[in-house]
């Protein structure tokens, strides 16, 4: 997560600039699964939301809950 972009988004999520991130893939987003747990407590601390037309990443879903547990 240290890198330049993702830290300005963090930033603009932190001042509540932001409230729904939509994103292609999560592996675009995120370099390795060890960054997605962080990550998704970030967002969740904020009131963010990660949203995807291509994933299922919701928790009413059994593949949306793997993705937010892996």
């Amino acid at each position: 997560m240290n890198r330049p972009g993702i830290r300005v988004l963090m930033r603009q999520i932190e001042a509540g600039e932001i409230k729904i991130v939509l994103i292609f893939k999560l592996e675009r987003v995120l370099r390795s699964t060890d960054e997605w747990g962080p990550f998704r407590s970030f967002l969740q601390q904020h009131g963010c939301r990660l949203v995807s037309p291509t994933e299922d990443l919701s928790d009413e879903t059994p593949s949306g809950r793997l993705k937010k547990t892996s």
